[in-house]
């Protein structure tokens, strides 16, 4: 692309990215100010002290810390629902961290609809930033700008590019995964990571977000049914709505963002050989209902602090099916027709849900502790960000043996809470910027 073309769609993503800032810091100090007159709370010294100064590691602070203790790492081993699989060996740092663990910085995270995934995204945003990072990032704000393939994998031709003699750190968009063509982009060094979530939860969030209830309606004309009707409605006879536009979202999705193809959707071979595939290139797959677990194992795989690990919910909308039902209130015979419909993804989760149990429970120290630090931290996270009186400015967590002291401002809330689409605008124009300095750099010279 020429520079008249870069410079173009470089000031129009720039304009629009600032006024949508200005709107959400608007929309963000009023309802912080609306929390602030309902909520008191008393001090609560335990663990976590609020002071009004700032104490932060610098992030060359961060990087070359000495670590204090170590452990050795370790394979595991496991065999569920008729396989029997090691993963690539992983070295897991105890809760003081390796002597020779260093922060990584090569992350691909596959972010699958419907997980949760947009909180993990924001967390690697959040760490990019930090260490100034080189996002692989879509080159258009128009469309699907947020995918890097949009229900297909990634081409290098349609990324924002980076200066000659840099590499890709972190690629954390929707994309299909297809292992050839991250590979193609992201060094050799990369560690893949990936999110999966129990796929009754994640098909009826699914229909409710994509639709299904107004769909569904179509189909039962004359009648007034809830949301939760329709979708057993469905689930009584789900194939046969195989030409409808809604299948496309809720069949087998997770694993079609995994890179399974629609026509091995039904073949146990196939399907068995696919999970084969992913055990070897994926170091942690989270699962949602485990995410606490999930993100300590990540904190002790990457080498990070704590704070890098801190989150609050983004992108959850409400869904009058999840809100309201649970997967438990289904039928046996509703659950049963799901699992045969979405059999790749029920057998995708159990297998690495599995997995992930089996790689806790591997842990040589004590893992339930570090999680319940943890735990206890982003309670008070989530209520400093809502703006509770009497905290201050600052949040400091003081030093425990499973993390150093660090400190939360307001300004780490608002980033944990931005809109996932402005974030990702902003991170295009953040990449134009830097890659036209460079391109002006270079023909001066």
């Amino acid at each position: 692309m020429d520079m008249n073309k870069w410079l173009s769609r470089y000031y129009l993503v720039k304009l629009k990215c600032i006024f949508r800032w200005i709107l959400f810091l608007v929309v963000v100090t009023v309802v912080t100010v609306l929390l602030i007159k309902q909520m008191i709370t008393k001090f609560d010294p335990e663990i976590i002290t609020y002071i009004g100064d700032n104490r932060n590691l610098t992030p060359e602070d961060a990087i070359n810390r000495k670590p204090l203790a170590s452990i050795t790492g370790n394979i595991i081993q496991h065999s569920v629902v008729g396989f029997k699989l090691s993963t690539a060996e992983m070295m897991l740092s105890d809760p003081l961290e390796d002597a020779k663990c260093k922060p990584k910085i090569y992350i691909a995270f596959l972010k699958v609809h419907k997980t949760g995934s947009s909180t993990i995204m924001n967390m690697l945003y959040r760490y990019a930033e930090r260490f100034n990072l080189n996002l692989v990032l879509p080159n258009s704000t128009g469309g699907n700008f947020n995918y890097l393939g949009y229900g297909t994998t990634l081409n290098s031709l349609q990324l924002v590019p980076i200066p000659a003699g840099e590499k890709y750190n972190i690629l954390c968009n929707h994309v299909v995964y297809d292992k050839l063509a991250l590979r193609a982009v992201m060094p050799k060094e990369t560690l893949y990571i990936g999110i999966l979530r129990d796929p009754v939860a994640n098909f009826m969030s699914a229909f409710s977000y994509y639709g299904g209830g107004r769909f569904m309606q179509s189909k039962v004309p004359g009648k007034s049914l809830s949301e939760f009707d329709l979708m057993r409605t469905f689930l009584e006879n789900p194939r046969k709505y195989n030409s409808s536009g809604i299948t496309y979202y809720v069949h087998n999705k997770m694993s079609f963002d995994y890179g399974l193809d629609r026509g091995d959707f039904d073949k146990d071979i196939a399907i068995t050989k696919f999970i084969s595939d992913l055990d070897k290139d994926f170091t942690l797959i989270i699962i949602l209902e485990y995410l606490d677990e999930s993100l300590v194992l990540l904190k002790r795989l990457l080498c990070w602090e704590m704070h890098d690990i801190l989150y609050l919910p983004t992108n959850v909308r409400f869904s009058p099916i999840s809100q309201q039902f649970k997967t438990e209130e289904l039928s046996n015979s509703t659950i049963e027709n799901l699992e045969k419909y979405n059999k790749a993804d029920f057998m995708l989760y159990t297998f690495f849900k599995q997995r992930l149990l089996s790689q806790i429970s591997d842990l040589k120290y004590d893992f339930k502790s570090e999680v319940m630090q943890f735990q206890v931290i982003q309670t008070k996270l989530a209520d400093f960000c809502r703006g509770i009186p009497r905290m201050g400015k600052i949040l400091t967590v003081a030093a425990s043996m499973w993390h150093r002291s660090f400190n939360v401002t307001r300004e780490t809330c608002i980033t944990m809470m931005r809109d996932e689409l402005d974030l990702v605008r902003e991170k295009i124009l953040l990449a134009m910027d830097k890659y036209m300095n460079w391109l002006r750099t270079k023909n001066k010279s």
